[in-house]
């Protein structure tokens, strides 16, 4: 499988497009994949003046500035803080900093605590006077566990195998202790299971796969022999699976057969200010999620990017001498419902 286009996070997974119209395992079909994402991903940026990705980093600001805000009030704009380290002003630290609003993260601006004798000040020079150090972006939270490291790496490997890759593939931000990855690419790897089936026939019909232990996930991408397989149910020793998945051929199987997963991961380590480190194998990995209406118009500009022409793109009026679709008029909605909800408004500050 192809490698991301670029490292920048992406707001959906390849997987997650490829599910919305089944698209077919192909080395062009992933680099438009996810050359889409990145520009459906930017575009969505664009649209909602924010970031949803975390980023650890430490930024200055002027004092005074050009506020013309409280003394105790430091506005941070389009930098907003998920979380906060440090606050620093002219080098001393400021302890008991407030951030708000108080329903944040994300929280657009730094208020000091009134009560104590801390301060802004601009030192020798009003540039740079103040130094905040933290995480910025919408949020750093909403990562729920997504398996764990099969094997104790150190800080350069950037091939890792993991326990469970049903939640996570290219396209993914993970987590690792402080460590972040982005996930830009998947391979299959052998997971030292085989088939317990006596013959699985080559029919759509056949969809109970019997494997010879446990620790297969809902959702993952399995290959036997040269046929791909969605586990789409089942628990334990016994699975559901949905047969010729990915483009692949429907094929017969024998009982000894060797089951692959898609649980080799290409990451590109140490990303959004966080530094490569070792880890253990049984380590656990969360992966970032996203708001849900952010995630589907992700996938709905991507698809649109990759001019699938399926029945939803079908010409519905004109309006304005222009052509408009179904598509167009849905994602406008879809559109307008994620602007509403997550939208950075650009208007005047309050004092």
């Amino acid at each position: 499988m192809g490698a991301l286009v670029g490292t920048v996070p992406v707001y959906a997974t390849r997987r997650r497009v490829k599910l919305a119209l089944d698209v077919a395992e192909t080395a062009r079909a992933d680099t438009q994949i996810d050359a889409a994402l990145q520009s459906a991903s930017r575009s969505v940026e664009g649209l909602c003046n924010r970031v949803f990705y975390p980023t650890r980093q430490t930024l200055t600001f002027d004092w005074p500035n050009p506020q013309n805000a409280a003394s105790w009030r430091l506005w941070l704009d389009n930098h907003e803080l998920a979380s906060l380290d440090t606050l620093q002003s002219a080098g001393a630290t400021i302890t008991g900093a407030l951030l708000r609003p108080d329903w944040g993260p994300p929280f657009t601006y730094i208020e000091l605590n009134r009560a104590t004798t801390g301060g802004f000040t601009s030192g020798a020079s009003p540039q740079r006077s103040i130094s905040v150090a933290g995480t910025y972006g919408f949020d750093a939270n909403d990562v729920p566990a997504a398996g764990r490291i099969a094997f104790t790496i150190n800080a350069s490997v950037t091939a890792i195998n993991v326990t469970d890759s049903s939640d996570i593939g290219p396209g993914s931000l993970l987590l690792v202790g402080t460590e972040r990855m982005v996930c830009t690419g998947a391979t299959m790897t052998d997971i030292g299971l085989t088939v317990a089936n006596s013959l699985l026939t080559a029919s759509n019909a056949a969809v109970t796969l019997t494997a010879s232990g446990t620790g297969i996930s809902v959702g993952e991408i399995l290959l036997i022999d040269s046929e791909r397989m969605l586990v789409v149910d089942g628990s334990g020793t016994t699975l559901t699976v949905k047969r010729a998945y990915d483009g692949s051929v429907l094929a017969a199987h024998s009982s000894g057969a060797a089951i692959n997963a898609l649980r080799l991961l290409t990451v590109e380590r140490g990303v959004l200010g966080t530094t490569a480190a070792g880890h253990n194998a049984a380590d656990q990995i969360y992966r970032k999620v996203y708001p849900a209406p952010v995630v589907n118009l992700t996938v709905a500009l991507a698809l649109s990017e990759m001019g699938l022409e399926q029945g939803a793109y079908k010409v519905v009026n004109t309006r304005g001498g222009h052509l408009q679709t179904k598509a167009s008029v849905d994602m406008a909605d879809l559109a307008d419902r994620v602007y509403n909800s997550y939208g950075r408004k650009n208007r005047r500050r309050a004092v």
